[in-house]
């Protein structure tokens, strides 16, 4: 009937097609790496299910990249098996997950991951989805001024004095999730800038990357705190958004962190409207040590 077991590097090619897109090539290589778990779930010798979990470093921490079961084995209980065999797995560990509420599977989800003892699930940040040429239309984009005694200096062009600068955090500290070095190959050029002052120090970014050929996803955009409350980050985004209007992207997606209120407030008030729509990425964690049910 039910089996879940670790995939063989020969099964990569019948449960394939039940992860994202994005990491399919990457599964072979997962397979045979000791910091990545990849459960399979088999319905009368039939693949049903994969879940994806990466350890951290010390192996302390245990991430499910994803768990996907196929719709005409739903509501079997698969889903709350395989997160039994990734705590079985995790010794121990803390087990988080992070999904958003959009898709149709999260009530399914959520009941799994009560079903097995983790903690209600919080919010972690908001994905506000735009349209670009709309926005970059907005009356509030014209009038975006720059501050007098700073200038916005594309990305590219920055020095590598300014670079090691920037990772040294010699001038001004900066929460790592906010740093302008995560993913740099796939930084888009035309909208990513950053805030110079007059004796050539960054006091602030704004980075999008471009995972896709028709949108963009900002998640780091960073003011220093002796800069901020003056409409500098609104500045920022008109800029950089009026910069990417003529690049062949269609949409922006802006990722917000729960805790950042004051920047929720300004996307729902400036950014939402203009053919906006919002999705919660919440975040559920496990830090008991066996599974419950």
């Amino acid at each position: 009937m039910l089996s879940i077991d670790k995939l063989a590097l020969e099964q990569i090619p019948l449960f394939n097609s039940y992860a994202y897109p994005n990491v399919r090539a990457m599964l072979s290589e997962w397979c045979q790496d000791p910091h990545h778990l990849l459960l399979g779930a088999a319905m009368f010798d039939q693949p049903a299910g994969l879940l994806i979990a990466i350890y951290s470093a010390d192996k302390s921490i245990v991430v499910i990249n994803s768990i996907f079961v196929a719709p005409r084995f739903r509501n079997m209980g698969i889903a709350t098996r395989l997160l039994k065999a990734v705590i079985e797995h995790s010794k121990g560990s803390r087990i988080d997950i992070k999904y958003f509420t959009n898709l149709s599977e999260v009530s399914y989800l959520e009941r799994a991951l009560h079903q097995v003892g983790f903690d209600p699930p919080e919010l972690a940040s908001v994905y506000y989805q735009v349209d670009l040429s709309t926005l970059a239309a907005a009356p509030w984009i014209s009038r975006c001024k720059r501050s007098p005694g700073y200038r916005m200096v594309p990305w590219q062009q920055i020095t590598e004095q300014q670079r090691q600068d920037l990772k040294e955090k010699r001038y001004c500290d900066y929460p790592e999730t906010l740093s302008p070095f995560i993913q740099e190959e796939v930084i888009e050029a035309s909208g990513s800038f950053v805030l110079l002052r007059g004796d050539g120090v960054i006091m602030g970014w704004i980075i999008y990357h471009r995972h896709v050929k028709h949108a963009v996803l900002s998640r780091s955009l960073f003011i220093a705190e002796s800069l901020q409350n003056n409409g500098i980050g609104l500045t920022m985004i008109g800029y950089s958004v009026s910069r990417m209007a003529d690049r062949n992207i269609q949409c922006i997606v802006f990722q917000v962190i729960a805790s950042n209120r004051r920047m929720l407030r300004l996307v729902d008030r400036m950014i939402l409207p203009y053919r906006g729509e919002q999705t919660e990425f919440r975040l559920a964690r496990l830090t008991s040590k066996q599974p419950q049910g």
